[in-house]
């Protein structure tokens, strides 16, 4: 639980924070200040490999990383013929893959914008499905970069709400390729074992942001919209 207050220009940014972090999710599942990991160096890249068989890697380069920094995680390369093919993370104790990115060559190549929006998510879906099975997700975001590529957000939901953090980032360039995925699943299920019922409705929650932004901004409140108000689990 935390009550911050960041001082800004002409104000504050205030946040009343009750939320799962990486502390409170090791509470429900493991024992706090696990460090070492459940799975082999041997394992990891046999997992590593298997989550690739179409490119055929020569040489898995693995290296395991403590959490003493950030988060527990085995990362990994695939190389073939010294040619580095992905980058990639593991989680340490499952084997599962929890991020890719491939390496892409862009200089001298034009750009292909014949793929369609609908087209690209469908290649996002179905590598997701391929990876995890069905889970529960909400495309909650989609854009066509400069470069080309389609970046989709996808959001974790528990109970129907999505979650803040927890969900899948995936990019699919203009050839229907995925160029890099990116997963955050840290919540276990128990951790929300109720339905949770707010105790303010909607309409009470805008009223309150709309009355403390002309408060905090009397010259300049009239110029602010609320654009999006909805349920979050603050994971």
């Amino acid at each position: 639980n935390a009550c911050i207050m960041v001082p800004v220009e002409d104000g504050f940014m205030y946040e009343n924070n009750t939320g799962f972090n990486a502390g409170s999710v090791e509470n429900y599942s493991t024992p706090v200040g696990k460090k070492n990991a459940g799975i082999t160096i041997e394992q990891a890249k046999e997992f590593a490999q298997k989550a690739f068989p179409h490119y055929s890697p020569d040489r898995v380069d693995m290296e395991f990383v403590d959490g003493s920094q950030n988060s527990r995680e085995w990362e990994f390369s695939l190389y073939r013929d010294n040619r580095q093919l992905v980058i990639g993370m593991l989680s340490v104790d499952t084997g599962d893959l929890m991020a890719l990115w491939i390496p892409v060559q862009r200089i001298g190549q034009k750009k292909n914008n014949s793929l369609s929006m609908d087209s690209a998510r469908l290649v996002a879906e179905d590598e997701i499905r391929e990876r995890n099975g069905k889970i529960p997700l909400k495309l909650m975001y989609s854009q066509l970069t400069r470069n080309g590529d389609y970046v989709f957000i996808y959001k974790r939901t528990i109970q129907g709400i999505p979650c803040t953090g927890d969900g899948i980032s995936i990019s699919v360039d203009s050839g229907g390729k995925v160029t890099s995925y990116m997963k955050r699943w840290y919540v276990p299920e128990n951790a929300v074992a109720t339905q949770i019922i707010p105790t303010i409705s909607r309409e009470a929650a805008i009223a309150l942001v709309e009355r403390e932004t002309k408060a905090c901004y009397p010259g300049s409140a009239e110029s602010f919209r609320i654009i999006s108000a909805d349920p979050e689990w603050k994971d």
